[in-house]
């Protein structure tokens, strides 16, 4: 079922394939089917990636019910599942990043943060707590930050010593 969605994305209409995502995602909850979360996940990340604007917020909707799932799943059974590869957020954390310093960078002074912004933060948030509950701290922070950024933070922190 899963390849058949990802399918309507890749060849069919956007719209078709997310609506269809969504409500199967609503059901898979309800009624327990089993879903296969670590290759629904890789093809979401990879379309929310390939997108921009509202098409990326919907997929980031996405990622969180599956995500949603995925925890729901570990509570229930953690030994059995497969392991999410969360280095495919890689180019939506520094989409993230570029995002944030841009904010920082203009001193704009903004009441409510751009969307994209807000679905970042909450996707992110929600892998972080994913990530430590299963232990994957560690490999979180090194999946998503650039070799440079971790040498850009020793120079500071050596600077300051």
């Amino acid at each position: 079922m899963y390849v058949f969605v990802y399918l309507y994305f890749c060849i069919c209409r956007f719209e078709t394939g997310y609506l269809t995502l969504k409500l199967w995602l609503a059901e898979a909850k309800n009624k327990e089917w089993e879903v296969p979360l670590d290759k629904l996940w890789q093809h979401v990340v990879v379309v929310a990636c390939q997108n921009s604007g509202t098409k990326r917020l919907d997929m980031i909707g996405l990622l969180l019910k599956i995500l949603e799932l995925y925890q729901d799943q570990v509570t229930q059974e953690p030994v059995s599942l497969p392991k999410m590869d969360l280095g495919l957020l890689k180019p939506l954390w520094k989409l993230y990043c570029t995002v944030l310093c841009d904010i920082e960078e203009k001193d704009k002074k903004y009441e409510l943060m751009p969307d994209i912004v807000r679905a970042l933060s909450e996707l992110f948030l929600m892998v972080e707590c994913l990530s430590k509950e299963l232990g994957l701290g560690v490999d979180l922070v090194t999946e998503l930050w650039a070799e440079d950024t971790f040498m850009e933070l020793f120079k500071q922190v050596t600077l300051k010593e």
